[in-house]
């Protein structure tokens, strides 16, 4: 082999190299972004029912409104557990949970709070039409009254 052939093979080896580290980092900062948003979301939905439970003290599944927020909490901790091997996404789901909860979750409770909302297990099964005395309902809403209770500022 000329020293041509040896220095295009080591060019084509570095490169290939190259990409594929490349490729790994931009995936790496996609999960890391979309676990920002998401928790971002989440934060901001549990803000609002926070909100609504400290008025009322309750979390009124009565009100169509507050099953639609339900819905979408559902929805990012959907997000999450599509993604619970991902420790990045994981991390910064946590970060944006803490952003988006105007100051409810804080970095002290927020992992224990994703825990929380991940054992909720009715959570996916909650819609706009769900009955507020369904099962589903109502154990969604104790299982949101007691993380409330734990995260009282």
């Amino acid at each position: 082999m000329n020293k041509i052939s040896i220095i295009v093979i080591i060019v084509g080896t570095l490169f290939f190299t190259s990409c594929s580290g490349v490729k790994n980092v931009l995936a790496s900062n996609t999960a890391t972004t979309e676990g920002t948003t998401a928790g971002a979301a989440c934060g901001k939905v549990l803000s609002s029912l926070y909100t609504q439970y400290k008025s009322t003290g309750k979390v009124d599944v009565n009100n169509a409104t507050t099953l639609l927020s339900i819905g979408e909490l559902s929805t990012s901790i959907g997000s999450l557990k599509n993604n619970m091997k991902n420790t990045s996404y994981l991390g910064t789901f946590a970060q944006g949970i803490v952003s988006g909860s105007n100051g409810l979750v804080n970095s002290n409770n927020s992992m224990s709070t994703v825990s929380s909302l991940l054992s909720l297990s009715s959570l996916s099964n909650i819609t706009s039409t769900t009955p507020a005395s369904s099962s589903t309902a109502t154990s969604v809403a104790s299982g949101l009254t007691t993380l409330f209770n734990n995260l009282k500022k």
